[in-house]
């Protein structure tokens, strides 16, 4: 079920509702809430007039920095958020919609009540993150991956059809968090440095993505059709990172998800 809150340092869609001197309003269309992007959250320098940096209606990609649940309270930012952080969550949000509009076609095919369906979509994204993850595990595996969920012979039917006809064969991945640990008044901005100086030739089709999650922790994801290309590009990166921080104030670990 989904949540009701976005966690602090997570990446959301921000619309800009109301522009006011200090800041401005936007609703999070993925938790139907109000958020406060402050004036100070929307450059990395100073703003005379902050109609030169925002539109209202339009879709921004911001990080939570402050959720206040008891007072209904959520702030976010659009300066912390990288370009590569920008393109990832749009392309996640592209794969999602692609992946919930395959799942209703599948529930229209299985004739399945509302209820049913919003059922199967909290299943399948618990049991595999994402809708869209979801689907490429099930064209790449087939009936296996969906093995031993409570999903019905008419909907499984449809939905294994679907995710083989129209998703392509998964790309591999390599999932983990990196966290660091820095005993420099300077950590935060030397840990950005490290991660900004990772230089990888990467192969077609591959790639990796680090994505902040929330003071320590960083998730770390690599991509590439061959499994042993990614555990190649994770250990260049690895690499990279070791070779920074050594000599320097800053303790790093990577936790490899399970599966992953």
């Amino acid at each position: 079920m989904k949540k009701e809150y976005p966690n602090k340092g997570e990446l959301v869609l921000a619309r800009v509702k109301k522009i006011l001197r200090h800041g401005a309003f936007c609703h999070l269309p993925e938790y139907d809430k109000e958020a406060f992007l402050h004036v100070s959250e929307v450059a990395p320098r100073w703003i005379k007039n902050i109609h030169e940096f925002l539109t209202e209606g339009k879709l921004y990609v911001a990080r939570v920095i402050r959720v206040f649940p008891e007072r209904g309270m959520i702030d976010v930012s659009i300066k912390r958020v990288t370009d590569k952080e920008k393109e990832y969550k749009l392309g996640q949000i592209k794969r999602e919609k692609r992946a919930h509009n395959l799942v209703l076609l599948a529930a229209k095919k299985a004739r399945l009540r509302k209820a049913k369906l919003e059922e199967y979509v909290d299943l399948l994204t618990e049991e595999f993150g994402d809708l869209y993850t979801a689907l490429e595990e099930m064209s790449e595996s087939g009936e296996e991956a969906i093995k031993g969920l409570k999903l019905s012979k008419g909907f499984s039917k449809h939905i294994l059809q679907i995710a083989k006809e129209n998703i392509k064969k998964p790309l591999q991945r390599i999932t983990g968090v990196l966290t660091f640990t820095s005993y420099s008044p300077d950590g935060v901005e030397d840990i950005k440095r490290c991660l900004g100086n990772i230089k990888v030739k990467l192969p077609p089709e591959s790639r990796f993505d680090i994505v902040y999650m929330g003071a320590p922790k960083y998730r770390l994801t690599v991509h590439s059709r061959d499994f042993k290309v990614c555990e190649s590009i994770l250990r260049t990166v690895l690499q990279q990172i070791g070779e920074y921080t050594k000599g320097r104030e800053i303790v790093y670990s990577f936790q490899k998800e399970k599966g992953r």
